[in-house]
Protein backbone atom coordinates (compact mmCIF):
# COMPACT_ATOMS: atom_id res chain seq x y z
CA UNK A 1 0.00 0.00 0.00
CA UNK A 2 2.93 2.40 0.52
CA UNK A 3 4.14 1.85 -2.18
CA UNK A 4 1.32 2.08 -4.04
CA UNK A 5 0.55 5.24 -2.52
CA UNK A 6 3.80 6.66 -3.41
CA UNK A 7 3.63 5.52 -6.98
CA UNK A 8 -0.18 7.47 -6.53
CA UNK A 9 1.21 10.67 -5.37
CA UNK A 10 4.49 10.40 -7.89
CA UNK A 11 1.34 10.13 -10.43
CA UNK A 12 -0.79 13.20 -9.45
CA UNK A 13 2.49 15.17 -9.23
CA UNK A 14 2.95 14.17 -12.79
CA UNK A 15 -0.20 15.42 -13.95
CA UNK A 16 0.10 18.55 -12.36
CA UNK A 17 3.46 18.77 -13.45
CA UNK A 18 2.29 18.23 -17.33
CA UNK A 19 -1.06 20.57 -16.67
CA UNK A 20 0.86 23.20 -16.07
CA UNK A 21 3.40 22.89 -18.28
CA UNK A 22 0.53 22.78 -20.68
CA UNK A 23 -0.79 25.58 -19.64
CA UNK A 24 2.37 27.72 -19.65
CA UNK A 25 2.71 26.61 -23.56
CA UNK A 26 -0.53 27.90 -24.37
CA UNK A 27 -0.35 30.79 -22.20
CA UNK A 28 3.02 32.09 -24.37
CA UNK A 29 3.65 34.67 -27.04
CA UNK A 30 3.22 32.97 -30.00
CA UNK A 31 5.31 35.33 -31.79
CA UNK A 32 8.35 33.31 -29.99
CA UNK A 33 7.54 30.15 -32.31
CA UNK A 34 7.85 32.12 -35.27
CA UNK A 35 11.22 33.65 -34.61
CA UNK A 36 13.13 30.49 -35.03
CA UNK A 37 10.92 29.90 -39.04
CA UNK A 38 12.34 33.76 -39.90
CA UNK A 39 15.35 33.01 -38.74
CA UNK A 40 16.04 29.99 -40.88
CA UNK A 41 14.69 31.10 -44.05
CA UNK A 42 16.32 34.45 -43.94
CA UNK A 43 19.48 32.58 -43.60
CA UNK A 44 18.61 30.34 -46.76
CA UNK A 45 18.32 33.62 -48.61
CA UNK A 46 21.37 35.63 -47.02
CA UNK A 47 23.80 32.62 -47.93
CA UNK A 48 22.65 32.09 -51.48
CA UNK A 49 23.21 35.63 -52.02
CA UNK A 50 26.45 36.27 -50.18
CA UNK A 51 27.85 33.77 -52.59
CA UNK A 52 26.36 35.31 -55.69
CA UNK A 53 27.46 38.53 -54.87
CA UNK A 54 31.03 36.99 -54.10
CA UNK A 55 31.43 35.62 -56.99
CA UNK A 56 30.36 38.51 -58.76
CA UNK A 57 32.90 40.58 -57.07
CA UNK A 58 35.39 37.75 -58.49
CA UNK A 59 34.21 38.32 -62.14
CA UNK A 60 34.17 41.77 -61.71
CA UNK A 61 38.11 41.86 -60.45
CA UNK A 62 38.94 39.49 -63.51
CA UNK A 63 37.10 41.26 -65.73
CA UNK A 64 39.05 44.63 -65.29
CA UNK A 65 41.66 42.71 -67.87
CA UNK A 66 40.13 43.73 -71.00
CA UNK A 67 40.89 47.57 -69.99
CA UNK A 68 43.93 49.26 -71.00
CA UNK A 69 47.13 50.37 -69.11
CA UNK A 70 48.95 53.26 -69.55
CA UNK A 71 52.60 53.73 -67.95
CA UNK A 72 55.72 56.32 -68.94
CA UNK A 73 57.93 59.46 -67.22
CA UNK A 74 58.01 62.94 -66.69
CA UNK A 75 61.31 64.40 -67.36
CA UNK A 76 63.18 67.65 -68.17
CA UNK A 77 64.87 68.85 -70.73
CA UNK A 78 67.80 67.66 -69.15
CA UNK A 79 66.54 63.87 -68.74
CA UNK A 80 65.52 64.88 -64.96
CA UNK A 81 62.62 63.08 -63.36
CA UNK A 82 59.90 65.54 -62.73
CA UNK A 83 57.46 65.08 -59.64
CA UNK A 84 53.93 66.34 -58.28
CA UNK A 85 53.10 66.41 -62.34
CA UNK A 86 50.06 66.68 -63.31
CA UNK A 87 49.09 63.55 -66.42
CA UNK A 88 45.41 63.80 -67.41
CA UNK A 89 43.80 60.95 -69.76
CA UNK A 90 40.53 62.20 -71.23
CA UNK A 91 38.32 60.16 -73.63
CA UNK A 92 37.40 62.10 -76.23
CA UNK A 93 34.24 60.35 -76.81
CA UNK A 94 32.69 59.99 -73.28
CA UNK A 95 34.64 63.05 -72.07
CA UNK A 96 35.87 60.66 -69.09
CA UNK A 97 38.64 62.52 -67.30
CA UNK A 98 41.46 60.67 -65.40
CA UNK A 99 44.24 62.64 -63.75
CA UNK A 100 47.00 60.73 -61.88
CA UNK A 101 50.36 62.70 -60.62
CA UNK A 102 54.22 61.70 -60.83
CA UNK A 103 55.54 59.86 -58.14
CA UNK A 104 59.21 60.94 -56.74
CA UNK A 105 60.92 59.55 -59.64
CA UNK A 106 58.55 61.33 -62.13
CA UNK A 107 57.10 57.58 -62.91
CA UNK A 108 53.13 57.31 -63.46
CA UNK A 109 50.67 54.74 -64.39
CA UNK A 110 46.84 54.78 -65.61
CA UNK A 111 46.21 50.85 -64.70
CA UNK A 112 42.80 50.73 -65.76
CA UNK A 113 41.39 52.63 -68.69
CA UNK A 114 38.40 51.44 -70.96
CA UNK A 115 39.51 50.87 -74.67
CA UNK A 116 38.93 53.78 -76.90
CA UNK A 117 40.73 57.53 -78.09
CA UNK A 118 42.00 59.45 -75.67
CA UNK A 119 44.10 62.87 -75.40
CA UNK A 120 46.68 62.50 -72.73
CA UNK A 121 48.58 65.45 -71.51
CA UNK A 122 51.27 66.50 -68.76
CA UNK A 123 51.48 69.75 -67.00
CA UNK A 124 53.74 71.04 -64.14
CA UNK A 125 54.38 75.19 -63.41
CA UNK A 126 57.07 76.36 -64.78
CA UNK A 127 57.18 74.15 -67.70
CA UNK A 128 54.96 73.86 -71.09
CA UNK A 129 51.69 71.88 -71.25
CA UNK A 130 52.54 68.93 -73.58
CA UNK A 131 49.99 67.08 -74.76
CA UNK A 132 49.11 63.60 -77.36
CA UNK A 133 45.89 63.56 -78.64
CA UNK A 134 44.12 60.98 -81.13
CA UNK A 135 45.77 58.06 -78.95
CA UNK A 136 43.68 54.89 -79.79
CA UNK A 137 44.07 52.37 -76.75
CA UNK A 138 42.69 48.80 -78.03
CA UNK A 139 41.27 46.00 -75.89
CA UNK A 140 43.93 45.23 -72.82
CA UNK A 141 46.20 47.89 -74.55
CA UNK A 142 49.95 48.21 -72.74
CA UNK A 143 51.18 50.90 -73.69
CA UNK A 144 54.38 53.37 -72.57
CA UNK A 145 54.06 56.79 -72.87
CA UNK A 146 57.18 59.42 -71.91
CA UNK A 147 57.13 63.07 -71.92
CA UNK A 148 59.99 65.58 -71.89
CA UNK A 149 58.40 69.12 -70.60
CA UNK A 150 60.39 71.90 -72.11
CA UNK A 151 60.46 75.32 -70.22
CA UNK A 152 57.98 77.40 -70.31
CA UNK A 153 58.27 80.20 -73.07
CA UNK A 154 56.38 81.99 -75.50
CA UNK A 155 54.23 78.98 -76.09
CA UNK A 156 52.56 77.46 -73.18
CA UNK A 157 51.27 74.40 -75.14
CA UNK A 158 53.43 71.30 -77.03
CA UNK A 159 50.65 68.96 -78.93
CA UNK A 160 51.37 65.62 -80.47
CA UNK A 161 48.72 64.11 -83.01
CA UNK A 162 49.15 59.81 -83.27
CA UNK A 163 47.55 58.38 -86.68
CA UNK A 164 44.21 56.90 -85.58
CA UNK A 165 45.14 53.58 -85.99
CA UNK A 166 48.58 53.77 -84.43
CA UNK A 167 49.89 51.14 -81.58
CA UNK A 168 53.28 52.82 -81.06
CA UNK A 169 54.43 52.89 -77.49
CA UNK A 170 52.95 49.06 -77.09
CA UNK A 171 54.92 47.18 -74.38
CA UNK A 172 53.31 43.63 -74.56
CA UNK A 173 54.76 40.79 -76.11
CA UNK A 174 52.15 38.81 -76.73
CA UNK A 175 51.52 37.68 -80.72
CA UNK A 176 47.99 38.74 -82.36
CA UNK A 177 45.85 41.22 -83.75
CA UNK A 178 42.94 43.36 -83.15
CA UNK A 179 39.96 44.31 -85.28
CA UNK A 180 38.68 47.59 -84.35
CA UNK A 181 34.93 48.54 -84.58
CA UNK A 182 35.21 50.02 -88.30
CA UNK A 183 36.41 46.73 -89.68
CA UNK A 184 33.96 44.23 -87.71
CA UNK A 185 31.17 46.96 -89.24
CA UNK A 186 32.39 47.30 -92.50
CA UNK A 187 33.16 43.60 -93.01
CA UNK A 188 30.54 41.10 -94.65
CA UNK A 189 29.29 38.39 -92.48
CA UNK A 190 26.22 36.17 -93.33
CA UNK A 191 25.60 35.55 -89.81
CA UNK A 192 26.09 38.86 -88.53
CA UNK A 193 28.34 37.19 -85.45
CA UNK A 194 31.77 38.85 -84.72
CA UNK A 195 33.25 35.63 -83.84
CA UNK A 196 32.97 34.68 -87.69
CA UNK A 197 36.43 37.83 -87.99
CA UNK A 198 38.49 35.81 -85.70
CA UNK A 199 39.47 33.79 -88.47
CA UNK A 200 40.85 36.74 -90.51
CA UNK A 201 43.97 37.03 -88.53
CA UNK A 202 47.18 35.40 -89.51
CA UNK A 203 48.46 32.47 -87.30
CA UNK A 204 45.03 30.67 -87.04
CA UNK A 205 44.57 27.22 -89.31
CA UNK A 206 40.23 26.66 -88.41
CA UNK A 207 40.46 26.27 -84.75
CA UNK A 208 43.90 25.93 -84.10
CA UNK A 209 45.95 28.66 -83.16
CA UNK A 210 49.47 28.57 -84.02
CA UNK A 211 49.46 24.99 -84.10
CA UNK A 212 47.76 24.79 -80.48
CA UNK A 213 44.74 22.14 -79.89
CA UNK A 214 41.08 23.75 -80.02
CA UNK A 215 41.31 22.37 -76.20
CA UNK A 216 43.68 24.93 -75.33
CA UNK A 217 41.39 28.62 -75.95
CA UNK A 218 39.81 31.13 -74.33
CA UNK A 219 37.01 33.40 -74.99
CA UNK A 220 36.52 36.06 -73.09
CA UNK A 221 34.07 38.91 -73.32
CA UNK A 222 34.73 41.79 -70.90
CA UNK A 223 37.11 39.80 -68.95
CA UNK A 224 34.70 36.89 -68.61
CA UNK A 225 34.83 33.70 -69.92
CA UNK A 226 31.93 33.02 -72.30
CA UNK A 227 32.83 29.76 -73.65
CA UNK A 228 31.21 26.54 -73.51
CA UNK A 229 33.71 24.37 -71.31
CA UNK A 230 31.53 21.04 -71.71
CA UNK A 231 33.01 20.35 -75.25
CA UNK A 232 36.18 21.64 -77.26
CA UNK A 233 34.07 23.55 -79.99
CA UNK A 234 36.60 25.48 -80.86
CA UNK A 235 36.02 29.38 -80.98
CA UNK A 236 32.73 29.64 -79.57
CA UNK A 237 30.01 31.65 -77.36
CA UNK A 238 27.05 30.92 -75.30
CA UNK A 239 25.15 33.59 -76.45
CA UNK A 240 25.43 35.39 -79.60
CA UNK A 241 27.59 37.70 -80.63
CA UNK A 242 26.27 40.10 -82.75
CA UNK A 243 28.34 43.08 -84.49
CA UNK A 244 26.50 45.40 -83.26
CA UNK A 245 26.92 44.78 -79.74
CA UNK A 246 30.81 44.16 -80.33
CA UNK A 247 33.17 47.12 -80.60
CA UNK A 248 36.11 45.45 -80.25
CA UNK A 249 37.99 42.00 -80.99
CA UNK A 250 41.45 40.93 -79.46
CA UNK A 251 42.77 37.69 -81.22
CA UNK A 252 46.04 36.09 -79.89
CA UNK A 253 47.59 33.61 -80.90
CA UNK A 254 50.87 33.21 -78.94
CA UNK A 255 50.27 35.05 -75.18
CA UNK A 256 53.28 35.86 -73.50
CA UNK A 257 51.53 38.23 -70.44
CA UNK A 258 51.26 36.61 -67.60
CA UNK A 259 47.48 37.66 -67.38
CA UNK A 260 46.92 35.68 -70.29
CA UNK A 261 47.12 32.02 -68.23
CA UNK A 262 43.77 30.39 -69.34
CA UNK A 263 44.36 29.22 -72.90
CA UNK A 264 47.26 29.51 -75.42
CA UNK A 265 44.79 31.22 -78.08
CA UNK A 266 42.72 34.16 -76.49
CA UNK A 267 39.94 36.20 -78.07
CA UNK A 268 38.79 39.35 -76.11
CA UNK A 269 35.67 40.51 -77.10
CA UNK A 270 34.54 44.21 -76.07
CA UNK A 271 31.48 45.38 -75.21
CA UNK A 272 29.86 48.57 -77.24
CA UNK A 273 29.13 51.46 -75.16
CA UNK A 274 27.77 54.92 -75.12
CA UNK A 275 29.21 58.00 -75.82
CA UNK A 276 28.24 61.91 -75.51
CA UNK A 277 26.57 61.72 -78.85
CA UNK A 278 23.38 60.04 -79.81
CA UNK A 279 24.28 56.91 -82.29
CA UNK A 280 22.09 54.75 -83.52
CA UNK A 281 21.46 52.40 -86.93
CA UNK A 282 18.53 49.87 -88.36
CA UNK A 283 19.57 46.80 -90.06
CA UNK A 284 17.80 43.88 -92.36
CA UNK A 285 19.37 40.91 -93.76
CA UNK A 286 17.60 39.32 -95.59
CA UNK A 287 18.34 35.44 -97.11
CA UNK A 288 16.42 33.19 -99.87
CA UNK A 289 17.53 29.89 -101.73
CA UNK A 290 17.32 31.57 -104.98
CA UNK A 291 21.01 31.99 -105.52
CA UNK A 292 21.79 28.89 -103.68
CA UNK A 293 23.02 25.32 -104.69
CA UNK A 294 21.39 22.19 -104.12
CA UNK A 295 23.74 19.54 -102.01
CA UNK A 296 25.17 16.49 -103.47
CA UNK A 297 22.04 14.10 -102.49
CA UNK A 298 19.13 15.75 -103.69
CA UNK A 299 21.21 16.44 -107.52
CA UNK A 300 21.93 12.31 -107.23
CA UNK A 301 18.02 11.61 -106.77
CA UNK A 302 16.66 14.57 -108.76
CA UNK A 303 14.99 16.56 -106.13
CA UNK A 304 15.15 20.42 -106.20
CA UNK A 305 17.14 22.22 -103.34
CA UNK A 306 14.86 23.08 -100.40
CA UNK A 307 13.28 26.34 -100.12
CA UNK A 308 14.02 28.92 -97.08
CA UNK A 309 13.41 32.28 -95.94
CA UNK A 310 15.31 33.75 -93.60
CA UNK A 311 15.53 37.40 -92.02
CA UNK A 312 17.52 38.90 -89.84
CA UNK A 313 16.37 42.13 -88.32
CA UNK A 314 17.06 44.88 -85.42
CA UNK A 315 18.32 48.14 -84.36
CA UNK A 316 20.65 49.82 -81.63
CA UNK A 317 20.70 53.25 -79.88
CA UNK A 318 23.50 54.28 -77.84
CA UNK A 319 24.08 57.75 -76.72
CA UNK A 320 24.41 59.62 -72.56
CA UNK A 321 22.35 59.31 -69.54
CA UNK A 322 24.11 62.24 -68.09
CA UNK A 323 27.27 63.94 -69.86
CA UNK A 324 30.89 62.98 -69.16
CA UNK A 325 29.36 60.41 -66.12
CA UNK A 326 26.64 58.09 -67.29
CA UNK A 327 25.87 56.23 -70.97
CA UNK A 328 23.57 53.50 -72.56
CA UNK A 329 23.65 51.09 -75.33
CA UNK A 330 20.23 49.08 -76.03
CA UNK A 331 19.83 46.48 -79.01
CA UNK A 332 17.30 44.53 -79.97
CA UNK A 333 18.16 41.76 -82.89
CA UNK A 334 15.90 39.22 -84.23
CA UNK A 335 16.18 35.93 -86.49
CA UNK A 336 13.01 34.77 -88.13
CA UNK A 337 13.29 31.53 -90.59
CA UNK A 338 11.05 29.47 -92.39
CA UNK A 339 12.70 26.55 -93.69
CA UNK A 340 10.93 23.56 -95.86
CA UNK A 341 12.95 20.56 -94.99
CA UNK A 342 12.12 16.86 -96.76
CA UNK A 343 11.47 13.89 -94.59
CA UNK A 344 13.75 11.10 -95.24
CA UNK A 345 12.11 7.43 -93.83
CA UNK A 346 10.92 4.31 -94.77
CA UNK A 347 8.64 2.34 -93.82
CA UNK A 348 7.63 -1.40 -93.49
CA UNK A 349 5.81 -2.95 -96.97
CA UNK A 350 2.29 -3.82 -97.32
CA UNK A 351 4.14 -7.45 -96.50
CA UNK A 352 6.15 -6.29 -93.46
CA UNK A 353 3.30 -5.45 -91.66
CA UNK A 354 1.52 -8.50 -91.76
CA UNK A 355 5.06 -10.11 -90.79
CA UNK A 356 6.11 -11.86 -93.79
CA UNK A 357 9.81 -10.93 -94.44
CA UNK A 358 11.65 -11.12 -97.85
CA UNK A 359 15.17 -11.62 -98.58
CA UNK A 360 17.49 -12.94 -101.16
CA UNK A 361 20.05 -15.91 -99.88
CA UNK A 362 23.77 -14.65 -100.05
CA UNK A 363 23.30 -10.43 -99.76
CA UNK A 364 22.83 -8.35 -97.20
CA UNK A 365 19.14 -7.58 -97.58
CA UNK A 366 19.66 -3.34 -97.35
CA UNK A 367 17.08 -0.28 -97.69
CA UNK A 368 16.17 1.46 -100.66
CA UNK A 369 18.49 4.01 -99.84
CA UNK A 370 21.57 1.58 -99.58
CA UNK A 371 24.45 1.73 -102.36
CA UNK A 372 23.25 -2.15 -103.20
CA UNK A 373 19.15 -2.19 -102.45
CA UNK A 374 16.81 -5.39 -102.12
CA UNK A 375 13.98 -2.97 -102.71
CA UNK A 376 12.97 0.00 -104.50
CA UNK A 377 11.20 2.86 -103.41
CA UNK A 378 7.67 1.60 -104.01
CA UNK A 379 8.78 -1.58 -101.97
CA UNK A 380 9.16 -3.99 -104.95
CA UNK A 381 11.91 -6.65 -104.15
CA UNK A 382 15.38 -5.68 -106.42
CA UNK A 383 17.71 -8.20 -106.62
CA UNK A 384 21.22 -7.17 -105.30
CA UNK A 385 24.41 -7.91 -107.05
CA UNK A 386 25.65 -11.07 -105.31
CA UNK A 387 22.58 -12.58 -104.72
CA UNK A 388 23.01 -16.48 -104.60
CA UNK A 389 19.17 -17.46 -105.34
CA UNK A 390 15.36 -16.40 -105.69
CA UNK A 391 13.80 -14.10 -103.87
CA UNK A 392 12.42 -15.74 -100.18
CA UNK A 393 10.03 -14.88 -97.95
CA UNK A 394 9.40 -16.07 -93.82
CA UNK A 395 6.48 -15.87 -91.79
CA UNK A 396 7.59 -14.61 -88.69
CA UNK A 397 3.99 -15.19 -86.69
CA UNK A 398 3.77 -18.45 -88.03
CA UNK A 399 6.87 -20.28 -86.92
CA UNK A 400 5.33 -20.49 -83.39
CA UNK A 401 2.08 -22.79 -83.52
CA UNK A 402 0.81 -21.35 -80.21
CA UNK A 403 0.64 -17.81 -81.82
CA UNK A 404 -0.66 -18.67 -85.50
CA UNK A 405 -2.06 -15.38 -86.18
CA UNK A 406 -0.55 -11.55 -85.84
CA UNK A 407 -1.24 -10.03 -81.96
CA UNK A 408 -3.08 -6.61 -82.45
CA UNK A 409 -0.52 -4.78 -80.24
CA UNK A 410 2.16 -5.93 -82.42
CA UNK A 411 0.35 -4.77 -85.62
CA UNK A 412 -0.22 -1.83 -84.38
CA UNK A 413 3.64 -0.96 -83.06
CA UNK A 414 4.63 -1.66 -86.58
CA UNK A 415 2.35 0.31 -88.55
CA UNK A 416 3.39 3.12 -86.60
CA UNK A 417 6.95 2.28 -87.09
CA UNK A 418 9.00 4.85 -89.21
CA UNK A 419 12.27 4.05 -91.06
CA UNK A 420 13.98 5.80 -93.44
CA UNK A 421 12.52 6.83 -96.66
CA UNK A 422 12.89 9.70 -99.02
CA UNK A 423 9.21 11.32 -99.17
Amino acid sequence: MRNGKEIRGTTRRSKELATKGTEGVKGSNPFTAFVPFVANSLLLLVVPLVAIIFLFLIDTVHGQSSNATISGSVVDPVGAAVPDATVTAENTRTGVVTTMTTSGAGVYQFPSLVPGTYQISAEKEGFKKETHQNLVLEISAKLNLNFQLQLAGVSSQIEVKFILDSTLGTTSTSVGGVINDQRIQDLPLPDRDALGLVLTQGGLFGDNFAGSRIGALNVSRDGINIMDQRINGGVNSVFFTSVDSVSEVRVITSPADAELGRGSGQVQILTRSGTNAFHGSIFESHHNSVLNANNWAFNWLGIPRDPLVSNQFGARLDGPIKRNKTFFHVLFEGLRERPHERVTATVFTSQARQGIFRFFPGARNSNADAPNPTVDLAGNPVRPAGATGDLRSINVFAADPSRPATDPRVARAIHRRWLFRWG
